[in-house]
């Protein structure tokens, strides 16, 4: 369950409204972690994935752009339209 932004000190509290859902899938197992970015966090933040396949916030400048495929897990960004919809 998402509670609150994934940034480490946010403040902010998972709205459907706004921000952006992150699904990591890991492997082996395949088990399924889910992460919400907030409004304001996203303009400036966005989420990378480390080479142990564990997550980093990071400045959207430092982002390479695609995030490359990763033997442990896959990131990706779940369509806000969709979830929006789903919370609604």
């Amino acid at each position: 369950m998402i509670l609150d932004c994934v940034r480490p000190g946010c403040i902010n509290h998972f709205d459907s409204r706004g921000g952006e859902i992150y699904t990591l899938e890991k492997r082996p197992g395949g088990t399924t972690e889910f992460y919400w970015m907030c409004p304001e966090c996203r303009r400036e933040y966005g989420l990378s994935q480390l080479d142990n396949g564990e997550l980093e916030v990071v400045p959207k400048s430092d982002l390479t752009g695609q995030i490359p495929p990763n033997p442990k897990a896959d990131l990706r960004m779940f369509p806000g339209r969709f979830w929006r919809r789903l919370a609604a």
